[in-house]
């Protein structure tokens, strides 16, 4: 059986003209929201043997209803459920009630006795504690909770005594210490908090100890408790609930642990005297835990980011102007972190920042604006970074990008003017557009490129600007991206033997590009012909014994020279030591000692005194006692 939300709302009398209607709910669990709100003839209501849930404003204003018995089934009775129910005066206590959400009993006479009668007393309905009453002439109140009490309940009240009146947020401003007993489960939304500007509603409370099995803290729990200065966090707690701790102005020091399963939004927003934040949480689903507006964060000048974290949520350190120091515990070598958008985005004051092993993927813009960032060390096994994740981090002048890395995302380093150098890794394989800014913006004036199969988008654009003067290419690089040096002035460049295709503009507008040095044997391919090149008379140098294959192909195009040693040069001697190559080997003979292999690039691959040596298809220079020779396997 199923009951749909408002099913009976404002239904006077359910039914034709009759008066003091009896209500029997069978076999349902649920009671949606307002189902019989404002039903103001219903008398008497039977409960099913299995409820556990009754809505929001479920009978509010029920007027005839005088009397409920609750099943123990009964978990949950959610905001203003009987709210206006003038006549309600008495009810059980449900065993396995749980929680109790704010004013569900306001305006019943139930509720209306307590107030008058009570005199510094605890409500509580079955495990639940509702409500406070105290004398109008107390002004340091300590609550202490009874053992057994499992939860506050949300929006829990206290109220004046004698029908006195004073809103229950103004009258928190008199608790002065709070004792929670070791049965708490939850603290509810509003609790000992509120969500309005400029009242201080609980400025006397200091501190609070949370016992060892609470589970959950709900939304402004404690939000705007001033002088609230310090909050351990035990590790039963899963939850902690949007703004609970928001305005906390006198909290310096939190240790959030890696057993916490959720943090909601701004559960720490303008808790402006935070000095050091560790942050252990596995993925807490909120974002922006400590932002309170575009441009002011986290007051911390120092963070520490425990092994257990996941994912670093959106937001959750951007605008963080006093952080210096971002520190990373050792992780598990298995472990792996998402770091999201915006994440220290504008954390002017960040100079220095070593990310961890098992980091995968750095989300938009998550270092955007840390313009004193001068040292970056990135780790082995990253494999995305998203667009502008480094933008802006203006004092960034070399980088050397790591190996495993797989994808770099368009605008990810723009606006870096002092970027002067960057190392590609062999594992690259897309690469978008204007990743360290377009034309004469992208300050980059040395690249080293080793990805060997990457791609990117098609187009003209420039990967790396206009003032780039040095530009290697590894000697396993197997493609040349679109645009890849589209507009350089760049005479003269080296292409590995390992090269297989160029795609179209990866050397358009290089009108002064006049020398190629080409040593793969198999002339490479043109993906696009015509817009490959812009100079095509352009001198070709080949290896030996290639000319005829060239000639079969777009190359012929060009002026081809056959000059470059081929592989039909297969031995090379050189005071009676013979260096031979065959089957991917390299072969050293006639001499004992060691012997040294570099890359083109001066990379040292191989030193040792071995007769044979496996090396990938390259171009490698041996180095014998200061002797040395080209070869191309």
């Amino acid at each position: 059986t199923q009951l749909g939300a408002s099913a009976f709302a404002g239904w006077a009398s359910l039914g034709g003209d009759a008066k003091n209607m009896i209500l029997k709910i069978n076999s349902l669990d649920t009671i949606p929201e307002s189902s019989f709100d404002g039903c103001t003839e219903l008398s008497d209501v039977y409960f099913s043997d299995n409820l556990s849930y009754i809505g929001k404003y479920a009978f509010r204003s029920c007027e005839k209803l005088t009397s409920l018995t609750f099943p123990n089934t009964l978990k949950h009775i959610d905001y203003g459920a009987f709210n206006g129910c003038i006549a309600l005066e008495f009810f059980n206590n449900p065993v396995a009630l749980e929680r109790v959400s704010a004013d569900a009993f306001a305006e019943t006479l139930w509720f209306e006795n307590f107030i008058k009668n009570g005199n510094n007393e605890i409500l509580y309905l079955g495990k639940v504690a509702l409500a406070y009453v105290f004398d109008e002439s107390y002004t340091d109140i300590e609550l202490d909770f009874k053992e057994g009490t499992t939860c506050i309940a949300d929006g829990f009240r206290c109220n004046i005594d004698n029908g006195s009146y004073i809103s229950s947020e103004a009258s928190k401003g008199r608790i002065k210490k709070i004792t929670l007993p070791s049965s708490l489960r939850r603290i509810g939304d509003y609790a000992f908090g509120t969500e309005l500007n400029g009242l201080k509603y609980n400025a006397n409370i200091t501190d609070i100890v949370l016992p060892e099995n609470i589970e959950e803290i709900g939304d402004y729990a404690f939000s705007r408790c001033e002088l609230l200065k310090a909050i351990e966090f035990p590790a039963s707690l899963k939850y902690i609930g949007t703004n609970a701790f928001a305005y906390c102005k006198s909290i310096s020091v939190l240790d959030l642990p890696s057993t916490i399963e959720t943090i909601e939004t701004y559960a720490f927003r303008d808790c402006e005297s935070l000095a050091r934040v560790r942050y252990d949480v596995p993925d807490a689903k909120g974002n922006s835990l400590f932002l309170t507006t575009m441009s002011s964060g986290c007051t911390a000048d120092k963070v520490i980011i425990g092994p257990s974290v996941k994912i670093l949520p959106d937001n959750i350190f951007s605008y963080a102007t006093n952080l210096v120091k971002v520190e990373f515990e050792e992780r598990n070598s298995a472990s792996h972190m998402y770091v999201g958008r915006n994440a220290f985005s504008n954390c002017v004051n960040l100079t220095k920042l070593d990310l961890p092993l098992g980091t995968d993927s750095i989300g938009v813009m998550a270092f955007y604006g840390c313009k004193a960032l001068q040292h970056l060390e990135l780790p082995t096994g990253l494999l995305k970074i998203e667009g502008a994740a480094f933008g802006d981090c203006s004092a960034l002048s070399s980088l050397e990008l790591p190996e495993g890395l797989l994808y770099i995302a368009g605008s990810a380093f723009k606006d870096c003017p002092e970027l002067k150098s960057v190392v590609f890794p062999e594992s690259l394989q897309y690469i978008g557009k204007k990743v360290f800014g377009g034309g004469t913006e992208c300050s980059l004036t040395s690249v080293v490129w080793n990805p060997i199969y990457c791609t990117t988008d098609r187009g003209a654009s420039a990967l790396f600007g206009d003032n780039i003067t040095s530009l290697e290419i590894g000697d396993k690089v197997e493609n040349i991206p679109s645009g890849f040096c589209s507009g350089f002035p760049i005479v003269s460049i080296d292409l590995p033997a390992s090269l297989k295709s160029i795609e179209e503009y990866a050397f358009y507008h290089c009108y002064s590009l006049n020398k190629i040095n080409l040593y793969a044997t198999t002339p490479p391919t043109f993906v696009a012909n015509d817009n490959t090149f812009a100079n095509y008379n352009a001198e070709v140098h080949i290896p030996q014994g290639t000319l005829a294959d060239y000639q079969a192909t777009d190359w012929r195009q060009f002026n081809l020279i056959e000059d470059l040693p081929g592989t039909t040069i297969d031995k090379v001697s050189m005071n009676d030591i013979n260096i031979s190559v065959k089957d991917g080997m390299l072969h050293v003979t006639g001499h004992t000692g060691n012997y040294s292999i570099y890359n083109m690039q001066g990379k040292l691959l191989y030193e040792g005194n071995a007769t044979s040596t496996p090396l990938p298809a390259g171009i490698y220079i041996v180095d014998v006692e200061g002797a040395e020779a080209k070869v191309i396997l």
